[in-house]
C-alpha cells in the first residue's frame, strides 16, 4: 500500500513476466510444473484413413516426428515445448515460426518471446495480415501463414489471450508486498517501526550520534536478540502495526492457493503439505493432468494439424500418447473396464470410446454374452411347473 491505495502491477507482459514468474515462487512453480509435465508427453504420426470405416496407421519414422523431436539446432523437442507453453501460460500468447523452403515442409520451428511480436490487422476479409517481431531497434515481419499464435480466451480483446497473472496480479503482489514486509522486519530486528522518545530537545550532532547507533546496535538480522540500553530519560515507543496482526503467513497462504487455483494446479503439488484437498499426492498428479495437461495437449495437437501437419502431405494425424502418462493410466484402465463390460455397444463404439480405431465392418457387431437368456424363457418355465 502507498498513500492508501494499491499499486498495482501495470498489465503489459514484460511487467506481468518479472512481477509474476521472475518474482513470485508459485507463479514459478505452477507455470513450470504445468508446462513441463504436458512438454514430456510424446507424440505420434498417424496416416489416417481415406475410406470410411478404415483403420488408421502409426508412422514410425517421418520428417516431421523429427521435427517435432529436434525442432531446430539449438533445442530439443521437450525445451522447445516447454517454451512454447511457458510462454502461453504467463502471457496468454506463444508464437511458433516455421523456417524453411517456400514450397515443401519446414526444416525448423521456433518459438518466439511474446513481448516482442505484435500483430497487423488487415480487413474484414483479412483480419489479420501479418505479424511484427521487433527486437534491438530491428523490425521483420511474418507473413500470417508463417506463424501459429496460441492464445487464450480473452473477452476483450480481439487480438490477444488473457494472462493468467494478470487475472492473478493482485494476489500476486499482495505477495510481493508481504515478502517486502517480512525482510524489513528481518533488517530490524523483527520488530515493527517505532520511535525514540527523548526528554528535551537534542542537537544535531547528538541526534546524528542515537541514530547512528540505532543503526549499529539494533536493526539487522545480526542484531537479532541483543538489548540495547537506553539511559538519560530515552525510551523506545513502538506505532506501527504488530506483525501479528497482519498476520503475514496466513495471507501467504491464502493467497498463493488462490494463484494455484487460477493455473488449476494443486497447491499440493506445488510444496504446500498442509492442503489436503487431494488424499495425497498421487491424486494430485493425476487431477493435474486431466484438468490442465490434457486440455493443453488437446489445444496444442489442434493447432498443430491445423498449421503444420498438411505441410509435410495429406491425410497425416499428429497426435501425442496419452498411454504415456503413468498419472493416468489407472483412470485409461477404468475406461478399458467399463467399456468390456458394456456389450450392448458395437465393438466399434467401444474402441471409439477407448481412443482406439474402429477395425472396419467387422467390428460393427454387438457381442452378446452366452449367458445372458430372456427372462421371460425362465417365467414360462417357472408358470408351467
Amino acid at each position: 500500500m502507498f498513500g492508501g491505495n494499491p499499486a498495482w502491477t501495470k498489465k503489459d507482459i514484460a511487467n506481468i513476466t518479472k512481477a509474476g514468474y521472475e518474482n513470485c515462487c508459485t507463479v514459478f512453480a505452477c507455470v513450470n510444473e504445468r508446462a513441463g509435465s504436458g512438454a514430456g508427453v510424446p507424440w505420434k504420426l498417424f496416416k489416417t484413413p481415406v475410406s470410411k470405416g478404415a483403420k488408421k496407421v502409426e508412422i514410425d519414422g517421418h520428417p516431421l516426428l523429427d521435427l517435432m523431436n529436434r525442432p531446430n539446432p539449438q533445442e530439443g523437442g521437450f525445451a522447445f515445448r516447454m517454451k512454447t507453453m511457458a510462454f502461453y501460460l504467463i502471457s496468454g500468447n506463444s508464437y511458433m515460426t516455421r523456417v524453411g523452403p517456400e514450397q515443401g515442409p519446414p526444416a525448423e520451428m521456433y518459438s518466439i518471446r511474446p513481448d516482442r511480436m505484435k500483430i497487423l490487422t488487415g480487413n474484414a476479409f483479412e483480419p489479420i495480415r501479418g505479424y511484427r517481431y521487433t527486437v534491438g531497434g530491428e523490425k521483420r515481419d511474418f507473413k500470417f501463414e508463417e506463424i501459429l499464435h496460441l492464445k487464450s480466451f480473452s473477452p476483450l480483446d480481439d487480438w490477444y489471450g488473457l494472462s493468467p497473472i494478470t487475472v492473478a496480479s493482485k494476489e500476486i503482489d499482495t505477495l510481493s508486498m508481504n515478502r517486502e514486509w517480512n525482510m524489513k522486519l528481518l533488517q530490524n530486528d523483527c520488530r515493527p517501526p517505532g520511535a525514540l522518545i527523548v526528554e528535551g530537545a537534542l542537537s544535531d550532532e547528538q541526534r546524528g550520534g542515537l541514530e547512528k547507533t540505532l543503526e549499529e546496535k539494533m536493526t539487522g538480522y545480526r542484531n537479532a536478540g541483543k538489548p540495547l540500553v537506553l539511559e538519560g530519560g530515552v525510551k523506545w515507543q513502538p506505532w506501527a502495526i504488530n506483525p501479528k496482526d497482519m498476520d503475514g503467513i496466513g495471507t501467504d497462504k491464502v493467497n498463493s492457493r488462490k494463484i494455484c487455483s487460477i493455473f488449476n494446479i494443486s497447491p499440493e503439488l506445488i510444496g504446500d503439505s498442509e492442503n489436503k484437498t487431494y488424499s495425497n499426492y498421487k491424486e494430485a498428479r493425476k487431477a493435474l493432468y486431466i484438468e490442465a495437461v490434457l486440455p493443453d495437449l488437446d489445444f496444442l495437437q489442434d493447432e498443430l494439424n491445423n498449421w503444420l501437419t498438411p505441410a509435410f502431405g495429406d491425410n497425416l494425424q499428429l497426435s501425442y500418447d496419452k498411454n504415456s502418462i503413468d498419472a493416468i493410466r489407472e483412470e485409461l484402465s477404468a475406461v478399458y473396464e467399463r467399456q468390456g463390460k458394456a456389450w450392448w455397444r458395437t465393438i466399434n463404439e467401444r474402441r471409439i470410446a477407448t481412443g482406439d480405431d474402429e477395425i472396419g465392418k467387422a467390428g460393427d457387431v454387438i457381442l452378446v454374452p452366452a449367458n445372458l437368456i430372456p427372462f421371460s424363457d425362465i417365467s414360462g418355465n417357472i408358470s408351467e411347473e
